[in-house]
């Protein structure tokens, strides 16, 4: 069910062939700093243009004014190169007819990069319903209602692929994280789901599973002995359980080169990608 990162792999030819993704195009949420911003990097470093969405403003004007300087679209005039979205994806009810009234030109992305998400920072019986309620808007119905958008559009586009941003959390309990982790499982059913959904379209939908981002606010914020303790409690004797496995750590730009090779390789669909660091 799940394959573990290979660097091999996300080191390919394929992942690293300057231009390859040239004349194509790249939304992706959570684009205004960490993995998302990671991923905006790498991907426009091989042609693709990007539409950066968050909301903050200020974070996501200097970012892709820095794409458009380091990584100009060639192809276009710089008046159409690179831009960004401004959106709280906590109103996720909202996204589908904000997409549509202030960016017609969604019809032309052919990936969906799904990367926007919240940590959660209590216990269960410590949070407030709010908080909850958020944490699922955020982490889960917003890649529900895109990819339920751009699916429609992208099908008639080359290369078109969802990539959705999981966490091995959503496979390996551990204290605090219980809504956090139920809404990154549910990305993990909705990324095999969708894949056979949209295979006959030719769509391809993966997700990537990746251990502690360490170069991340949640990764900094990340209680590492409350981890490394639900570790030990979960220790088996079945070496095959999805709680036995490692948390590892990883860096943004390791999990970007693995969503790139998600991306440029036209054979990979319902994959669930765990990402360590070695």
């Amino acid at each position: 069910m799940f394959r573990m990162f290979n660097r091999k792999y996300s080191l390919s030819s394929i992942g690293h062939a300057q231009h390859i993704l040239s004349g194509q195009h790249a939304l992706i949420t959570g684009g205004s700093r960490g993995l998302g911003l990671a991923i905006a990097k790498n991907l426009s470093s091989k042609g693709c243009k990007v539409t950066l969405l968050a909301r903050n403003e200020t974070r996501l004007k200097a970012n892709v004014k820095l794409l458009n300087e380091e990584y100009p679209v060639s192809e276009l005039s710089e008046k159409k190169g690179h831009d960004y979205l401004v959106f709280d994806l906590a109103n996720s009810h909202q996204i589908e007819s904000f997409i549509k009234q202030q960016y017609p030109a969604y019809k032309q992305v052919n990936i969906l990069i799904n990367c926007a998400g919240i940590s959660q920072h209590s216990l269960l019986i410590g949070s407030k319903p709010e908080e909850i309620q958020t944490i699922i808007n955020i982490n889960l119905l917003s890649p529900i209602f895109l990819s339920k958008l751009f699916a429609r559009s992208m099908m008639r586009l080359i290369n078109p692929n969802i990539v959705n941003v999981s966490s091995l959390l959503s496979i390996q309990p551990s204290p605090g994280t219980s809504i956090y982790s139920i809404t990154k499982s549910g990305l993990n059913s909705l990324t095999k789901n969708l894949s056979l959904e949209m295979q006959r379209k030719k769509i391809r939908v993966n997700a990537v599973l990746p251990g502690l981002i360490e170069d991340t606010d949640i990764g900094k914020g990340v209680n590492k002995d409350a981890i490394s303790s639900a570790n030990s409690l979960n220790t088996t004797a079945d070496t095959n359980s999805a709680s036995n496995i490692t948390f590892p750590t990883t860096t943004s730009t390791e999990v970007a080169s693995v969503v790139s090779g998600l991306v440029c390789d036209g054979r990979s669909s319902g994959e669930l990608v765990v990402v360590p660091h070695k």
